[in-house]
């Protein structure tokens, strides 16, 4: 049912909101009313990709590419959630709530005297709907995690769907791919978690399979020519190699990844010429634009530390700031989010990707947890908190590992399982 009112929502979204609206909310009706909250959690994947439709002009591939993504979720009817009841709302969840108020806040307080496209004060909700909505999808599902093998099976297989689609169908824009009506570094972003995720899969037994869906998903990444995204890649590779070793193994590879990472800076002139080399050279070596943008931002960030300049203000800021002179955004949510919501907004939403990159757990989590890396790398080189296809994967896994510690401490120690019934459960 929500493969089909996804579907439906996208074709819709285009020439009347108010009835795909209406059938968005008929798909969250029917897993509420099964009991299985975890399918609408889920549901939100393939509805994240059929929203497309309202910006894409390759409306019968958005339609494909969400019909494919929804189909991943009929194995998860078999599933069981892993509660029969939920929990209370824990911190990370008064969290969110918490950097809600001071999105609002920021808004309600900010100063359009100097900004005529934004006449009042609640005017161009769009993109604070969508951070708030994903803040909202956190909580959710840390109090009502889904099965995280089926998470892990849906980003993995997600990033590759639509890595696929775009290799075979997508364009290409100034030697840059683009597909279903998104620019090269959203692309990205989405395909970066799925290589992780898929490279985590790949080490259970049984799992080689899908190194598939990371090669074309990494392939996909590369034809963007993103850096942010080939970094975010290697980052949620590195996370799922070295999650659930010995320490001392765990430290050998973050020492061997530094080494690597100073070896590729060194010789990054023809190692770039190499990977991006459809890029001019021009733009990978003049970051004038980004020292600019970087320079206004901690300006802005010293002038308003608390309460910041005003969501949604940045870019007018820094049309007026002399170093850049543009109609620029942050090209990173972090600094995005201290310059217009303040210093608080930022280190809540910094506390809440720590503390589920730092949760330990079993085999079943490190998908999860490559994939977060990889979207905590692309949070601090684009502005994706406003893509809903880029950034719904990342809470829901961010969530599902911030409730894992919870939901164990409240069902108590369980016995250790048999290593079979693990890898059954895994499957």
């Amino acid at each position: 049912m929500s493969l089909a009112a996804g579907c439906l929502a996208g074709a819709l979204a285009v020439a009347h909101p108010v009835t795909s609206a209406l059938a968005v909310l008929a798909a969250a009706a029917v897993p509420i009313v099964l009991g299985r909250p975890d399918l609408l959690i889920l549901s939100v994947l393939p509805l994240s990709v059929a929203h497309l439709a309202s910006v894409a002009d390759d409306l019968r591939g958005v339609l494909l590419v969400s019909l494919a993504v929804g189909l991943l979720l009929v194995p998860t009817l078999r599933s069981q959630v892993r509660r029969a009841r939920p929990l209370r709302p824990g911190w990370p969840a008064f969290c969110a709530a918490a950097l809600t108020g001071l999105l609002l806040l920021s808004t309600m307080t900010r100063d359009n005297a100097w900004a005529p496209d934004l006449p009042g004060r609640f005017s161009g909700l769009s993109h604070l709907i969508v951070i708030v909505g994903g803040l909202f999808l956190l909580a959710a599902v840390t109090v009502w995690p889904p099965n995280p093998a089926d998470v892990a099976r849906l980003v993995a297989l997600t990033g590759g769907i639509v890595g696929a689609y775009a290799l075979l169908r997508g364009h290409y824009n100034g030697g840059r791919l683009e597909a279903l009506g998104i620019n090269s570094n959203y692309l990205a972003a989405v395909a970066a978690p799925s290589v992780g995720a898929s490279v985590a899969l790949a080490r259970q037994p049984r799992r080689l399979a899908y190194l598939a869906p990371a090669v074309v998903a990494l392939v996909a990444v590369q034809q963007t020519q993103s850096r942010a995204g080939i970094l975010a890649a290697a980052a949620g590779v590195l996370v799922a190699l070295i999650s659930n070793r010995p320490v001392r193994q765990q430290m050998i590879g973050i020492a061997l990844s530094g080494l690597l990472a100073a070896v590729v800076y060194v010789f990054r002139k023809p190692i770039w010429t190499v990977v991006f080399d459809e890029r001019p050279m021009s733009q990978l070596t003049d970051d004038s634009g980004r020292a600019g943008v970087l320079s206004a931002t901690i300006n802005a960030i010293a002038e308003h530390p608390f309460n910041g300049i005003g969501y949604r203000m940045f870019p007018y800021y820094a049309l007026n700031y002399p170093e850049v002179g543009r109609f620029l955004k942050t090209h990173n949510d972090y600094l995005g989010l201290a310059a217009e919501a303040g210093i608080p907004a930022a280190l809540l939403l910094v506390t809440l990707v720590i503390a589920g990159l730092v949760v330990r757990g079993n085999a079943l989590l490190t998908p999860l947890r490559a994939a977060v890396a990889a979207g905590a790398v692309t949070l601090a080189f684009a502005n994706v908190l406003v893509c809903p296809v880029a950034i719904v994967g990342f809470w829901i896994c961010l969530g599902c590992l911030l409730a894992d510690r919870r939901h164990t401490a409240a069902d108590g120690p369980a016995p250790r399982p048999h290593p079979n019934r693990e890898e059954n459960h895994a499957r």
